[in-house]
This record gives structure tokens, sequence and C-alpha cells, in this order.
């Protein structure tokens, strides 16, 4: 029976999601039905051998669990999940970049205008989630097809689960859009929004400084996408494998030592917010301070994920072998 709950346990995430836990009762009472059948008969092979055929007899749990959505018109299912999660997400973080980016641009000049504020929100966000709005559908649909690649294991076996997948195997899609959003709009931020921040009198101390953040622009961007392409897989994938903790580990180790590096530049060093309204250079001056914290945050965060997916990845191997 441990191999009908392995399989029920790895179709689960693929279910529709208003329907899932009704699915996986119902796929619950067909495969136990079976199960009766199969130990009815005297001449069956022995009992785990024949519970792993009759799972086996299902197919891969994905194709199963994808006979239960409705087509869509230009996303099929269950990339529609996915894709509906991250544009969700992306509605709700560019509010919020744009929120943020209209009161530092309050901070940085004598006037401030709230009415006009919240129209440049609204016109902003609407404005970008149309063009993100437009880019994702593109990706969904045109590469529909290495997508659901990604979603399917051509040879997969009900042998091949851990016989007993801890808790922390299990990664949420809504938190992987969301973090796969979060690192594609801070991309956008670091390749094309760091002309546009001279409107906030974003000054560079010494020619030295504009070196250095050139050469650390594409670095970093480089970094978020590839966090977003791993957030992406799990988005698809919903549970942490041997190559996605080896990715994840390359890249907190990565982030490390760029955090390393900026945090060996001399105080000053970085690009610093300037206010113009006397009244705000109290709150300027904390904003300043909290983005060289954030280095340090950032770099043990890293330092803890690296700690923490080493042992999840030998925690997996022993249970991978032991399976």
């Amino acid at each position: 029976m441990n191999w009908i709950q392995r399989y029920i346990q790895a179709a689960r995430p693929y279910f529709p999601a208003s329907q899932r836990d009704d699915l996986c009762d119902e796929l619950l009472a067909q495969m136990n039905d079976q199960w009766d059948e199969v130990e009815a008969d005297p001449n069956s092979p022995t009992r785990d051998a024949q519970a792993k055929a009759l799972v086996q007899s299902f197919g891969h749990p994905m194709r199963y669990a994808s006979g239960f959505h409705t087509q869509q018109a230009l996303i099929s299912q269950p990339l529609f999940e996915v894709y509906k999660l991250v544009l969700r997400n992306i509605c709700w973080v560019l509010l919020g970049v744009f929120s943020g980016y209209a009161l530092l641009h309050g901070l940085s000049h004598s006037e401030v205008h709230p009415v006009g504020m919240v129209l440049f929100i609204i016109t902003n966000t609407v404005e970008h989630f149309v063009w993100f709005f437009t880019a994702i559908t593109a990706v969904f649909y045109f590469a529909e097809n290495q997508l659901r690649k990604m979603l399917d294991l051509d040879s997969w076996r009900a042998d091949q689960l851990p016989p007993l997948r801890p808790e922390w195997s299990t990664c949420s899609r809504g938190e992987s859009a969301f973090n796969l959003v979060m690192n594609v709009v801070f991309a956008g931020m670091v390749f094309g929004w760091f002309p546009a921040l001279e409107t906030l009198a974003l000054e560079y101390p010494s020619a030295r400084t504009m070196q250095l953040m050139a050469v650390l622009t594409p670095i970093i961007g480089s970094l978020l996408i590839s966090f977003a392409g791993l957030h992406l897989y799990h988005c698809l994938r919903p549970h942490w494998d041997a190559n996605s903790l080896v990715a994840n580990l390359l890249l907190n180790a990565a982030v490390i030592g760029v955090t390393a590096l900026l945090l060996t530049v001399p105080e000053g060093g970085l690009p610093q917010i300037i206010g113009t309204k006397p009244e705000s250079e109290v709150v300027v001056t904390v904003f300043n301070r909290a983005l060289n914290s954030i280095l340090l945050v950032i770099g043990l965060w890293s330092a803890y994920e690296i700690w923490r997916d080493s042992r999840r990845w030998w925690q997996l191997r022993q249970l991978t072998q032991g399976g």
C-alpha cells in the first residue's frame, strides 16, 4: 500500500487546485478497488511487487492528472495553473515596486503631490503589467512543448520515489511563482533601471564606483535570471530533487561571493540616495544605512540556505539509495 500513497503524493500537485482533495480521494478509492482484486488472485506475485506494478499501470502521475484539466484557449493544463500564479504575483509585485519608487521620488524632491503619486503608481503598474503579460503569455504559448517536457519524466518508475519523502521536499507553487516574479522584476531593475534612478538623485561617489557597478550589473542580473529559472523549474515540478538542490547551492555560493565583494567596498563607495528636502535627511540616512544592512542579511541568508540544502541533499541521497 505504500506504493499507492507514493503515487498519490506524486500526482497531487498536478491535479486542479479546486478539486485536488476530491480527486486524490477518488484515485485512492480506484487504486484500492484494483488492489483488492489483485490480492484476491492466489497466483499473484509478491505483495510489494504487485503493488508496484499496480501504480505503474496508471502511467506517469502528471499524465494521469492532466486528464482532469479543462483545456484553455492559449495555455494548456497544468501549465495554466502556473501561468495564473505568475501573473497574479507579478501584479502585486509591480504595485509594490512602483509604490516604493513613488515614495523615494517624493523623498528626493522638494514638493510632494499625493494625487500625482497615485496616478503614477496606477499608470505604471498597468503599463508594465501589460508588457509582462504579453511576454509571459508568449513564453508559455510558444515554449509549451519545452515546458511540458519539464513536467514529464519519460522513464518514471514508482521505485524512483524515496520511501519516505520528508516534509521539506514539497515546494509551494505559489511561493515559487512569487520568487520567480521577484527575480525577473529585480533583474529588469538591475539591467534597465539604473539610468532611470538618476531622477532619484542617485550619485556615484567616484569613477571607480561606476566601474564596479558596470562590472557587477551583468553578474547580479545573471544571478537573478538563474534564480528565476530555478523557481520556474519548481513551479513545474514542485519537489526538490538532487539537481535543483545542487543548482541552489551553486547560486547561493555566487551570491555570497558578490555580497562579500560589496561589503569590502569602503563606506560611501556605493551609490547613495541624496535627499533635497531638509526634513527628509533623517529618513534618507536611515534608508542608506538599511541598504548596507540588507547586503549583510542577504549574505547570511545565502549561507543558511547552503547549510540547509547541503543537509537536504545528503538526506535525499540516503533516501534515494535506500529506496
